[in-house]
C-alpha cells in the first residue's frame, strides 16, 4: 500500500497538470484510476481523488477523460462543468447516463463506450448541442426512446452491441449524418437499409455481411461506405443508384472481378477493393471520371485495361501484391496527375517508360519485382520524395551509387 504522504504528492501533481495545462483555453482533466487502484482496498482513495477536485473551479474545464473508472454512474461534480465540450468516461463501470448531463449546453462530444450501459438506464433530456456521441461496446441491445432528443446528434457509434437490426429509432434521428455499426452479427435486410435514409456516411465493418439489401439504391444521401472485413461477392441491381456515392470501400472481402455497376457511380472519387480475389479490372473503370484513389492492392490481377489512362484525376494509384507483369503504357496520360504509384510485389521486368514523364509523381514503390536495370531517368522527377527500390535484380555497386544521387536531390530511399 502507498503512503498517505505519497497519494497526496500524486494528487498534487495531477492538480498542478490541470492548472497549468499548456493550453489554457482548453483545459484537461486527465485521471487513469489505475494509477490510485491497484486492488479492491483502494476504492476509498478513487473517491477521496474525486473529492480533491471540488476546490477545482469546474467551469474553467474544457475536456474531461477518465479511463478504466470505478464509478457506476456520472459524478455531479462533472454536470457542475458548464462549460464542458468534450466528456470521455470509456473502458470502466459506468451503469448509467442520468438526465441531468444533457443540461450541459456545451457540450458537443460525449464518449462513454466499453462500459456496462444498457437501454432502460440511458436517459436523455432535450439537448441541441450533442454533436457526436459514443455508444460503442456496451449492452444495449435497442436505442433509448430519448435519444430522439439529442436535436442536433450528427454521429453515433453503436459499434460491437448486441443488436439484431439496425435500430428503427435511427430513421428518428433528423440530423444523423455518420452512423458507426461495426463488429455486429447482425440482419442487414430491406428493414434495417430503410432505417439508414438520411445517413450520408456508413461504415459496417467486420459484421459477417454475405450480401447487402436489395434496396439499399434508396439510400440516395449516402457519400462514403464502408463495409470492410465482410464476405460480400456480389451488389444489389439497386446499388448504380446511389450517384452521390465519393468514397466506397470493400476491403477485404470476396470479389472476384469489381461489378460494373459500381462505375455507374460518376462521383466515386475513392475506391478500394483491397485483400480481395480481382484478377482483372473491367475497361468500364474509365468512366469514373472524378477518380482520384484507387486501392487495388492484394489481388491476383495479372494486367491493368488500356482505360486505366482515361482517369484524368487519378492521383493515387496502389497495386502491390499483384502478379502484373507490364503496364499499359499509355499511362503516360497520367502525367499530370498521378502522385503516388505502387508497384511493389509483382513479377514486372522492366521499369514501364511512362513513369520517366510523370511529373507530379512524388512516391514510387519498385521493391520486390525483377527490375536489373537502375533507373537512372527518375533523377529528373523534381517532385520525387520517396523512393522504393530494394529485393530487385539491380547491381548492388550501381544501386548504391545511384542512390547516393538521388538523395543528393532530397529523396528519400530505401535500397535495401
Amino acid at each position: 500500500m502507498r503512503s498517505k504522504k505519497h497519494i497526496l504528492l500524486l494528487l498534487l501533481i495531477i492538480y498542478s497538470s490541470v492548472i497549468y495545462s499548456q493550453n489554457a483555453e482548453s483545459r484537461i482533466l486527465r485521471y487513469q484510476s489505475e494509477i490510485f487502484t491497484p486492488d479492491a482496498a483502494d476504492s476509498l482513495k478513487h473517491m477521496d481523488y474525486l473529492k480533491e477536485i471540488d476546490s477545482l473551479s469546474m467551469d474553467t474545464v474544457h475536456k474531461i477523460s477518465f479511463k478504466n473508472s470505478l464509478f457506476e454512474k456520472i459524478p455531479d461534480r462533472i454536470i457542475r462543468a458548464h462549460n464542458l465540450k468534450i466528456l470521455s468516461l470509456y473502458d470502466g463501470l459506468l451503469k448509467r447516463i442520468p438526465r441531468d448531463l444533457c443540461e450541459l449546453d456545451s457540450l458537443k462530444y460525449l464518449n462513454v463506450s466499453g462500459n456496462q450501459l444498457r437501454t432502460h438506464r440511458i436517459r436523455f433530456k432535450k439537448n441541441s448541442s450533442i454533436e457526436n456521441l459514443i455508444l460503442s461496446k456496451n449492452n444495449l441491445k435497442h436505442l433509448p426512446r430519448s435519444i430522439r432528443k439529442l436535436k442536433n446528434l450528427r454521429y453515433l457509434d453503436l459499434s460491437g452491441n448486441p443488436m439484431k437490426r439496425i435500430p428503427r429509432r435511427v430513421k428518428h434521428l433528423d440530423s444523423l449524418e455518420e452512423l458507426t455499426f461495426s463488429y455486429i452479427d447482425f440482419k442487414f435486410d430491406k428493414r434495417s437499409a430503410r432505417r439508414l435514409k438520411n445517413i450520408k456516411r456508413l461504415y459496417i465493418v467486420n459484421c459477417n455481411l454475405t450480401s447487402l439489401p436489395e434496396n439499399i439504391g434508396e439510400l440516395t444521401k449516402l457519400e462514403k461506405v464502408n463495409f470492410a472485413n465482410n464476405q460480400v461477392s456480389e451488389l444489389p441491381e439497386s446499388f448504380k443508384e446511389l450517384k452521390n456515392l465519393e468514397t466506397l470501400i470493400f476491403y477485404k472481402n470476396n470479389f472476384d472481378s469489381i461489378p460494373v455497376l459500381v462505375f455507374h457511380l460518376d462521383s466515386l472519387r475513392h475506391l478500394d477493393f483491397y485483400y480481395n480475389k480481382l484478377k482483372q479490372i473491367p475497361e468500364e473503370v474509365s468512366n469514373l471520371k472524378k477518380l482520384e484513389q484507387l486501392y487495388l492492392s492484394n489481388n491476383q490481377i495479372e494486367n491493368l485495361p488500356n482505360t486505366i489512362s482515361n482517369l484524368p484525376q487519378l492521383k493515387r494509384l496502389y497495386v502491390h501484391h499483384n502478379k502484373l507483369r507490364l503496364l499499359p503504357e499509355n499511362m503516360h496520360q497520367l502525367s499530370q496527375s498521378l502522385e503516388i504509384l505502387d508497384l511493389g510485389y509483382n513479377q514486372m521486368l522492366e521499369i514501364p517508360e511512362f513513369i520517366f514523364g510523370l511529373n507530379k509523381l512524388r512516391e514510387l514503390d519498385l521493391q520486390s519485382n525483377l527490375f536489373d536495370q537502375i533507373p537512372v531517368r527518375l533523377l529528373y522527377l523534381t517532385k520525387l520524395e520517396i523512393l522504393y527500390m530494394q529485393d530487385n535484380n539491380f547491381n548492388q555497386e550501381e544501386l548504391n551509387e545511384f542512390a547516393e544521387r538521388i538523395t543528393n536531390q532530397g529523396v528519400y530511399v530505401r535500397k535495401d
